[in-house]
């Protein structure tokens, strides 16, 4: 897999091309602060952030993301 993904304070997450570092895709409005830890597969990514939220954007489902709130 040739991308990276990282989660950022402007509160997106971004994914990158490795072998380029360009920038692919920013998400935006999944998070209303900072986003501080993501994990991600070929197929989903999962991000936390500050603003209590846990969401999971799921492309196998063609969702656009789910929102837990703690």
């Amino acid at each position: 897999m040739d991308v990276m993904v990282s989660g950022s304070y402007d509160e997106t997450i971004k994914i990158w091309r490795l072998s380029t570092g360009a920038l692919i895709h920013k998400i935006k409005n999944v998070h209303t602060s900072r986003v501080f830890k993501l994990m991600f597969d070929r197929s989903r990514i999962v991000s936390c952030s500050h603003d209590r939220s846990i969401s999971i954007i799921d492309f196998a489902a063609e969702l656009p993301h789910a929102r837990l709130l703690l």
